[in-house]
């Protein structure tokens, strides 16, 4: 199921406070967001443009509706989230 943007921005405000927090956003993800699929890398490993950047992360949407998931463009075909660490 495609992720709303409104749902994408709300993620982005968590990702701060967690990132605030604790620094370990996955954790606070997954238990407020069960189901939906998190990753986390460096920002080093992704060539693609993020959705959303700011000074701890960058924001990358998933399309893994085929065979192979990628990074999308478009938040109509995001089915989940990379958290790209600066």
């Amino acid at each position: 199921m495609p992720l709303a943007l409104g749902f994408i921005e709300e993620i982005e405000m968590v990702l701060k406070d967690a990132y605030r927090a604790d620094g370990n956003p996955l954790a606070a993800l997954r238990r407020r967001y069960p189901g939906v699929r998190f990753s986390r890398c460096d920002t080093s490993d992704v060539i693609e443009p993020p959705h959303r950047e700011n000074d701890r992360f960058n924001l990358y949407l998933v399309d893994d509706s085929s065979h192979c998931p990628c990074i999308t463009p478009d938040p109509a075909r995001a089915t989940g989230l990379l958290i790209g660490d600066k």
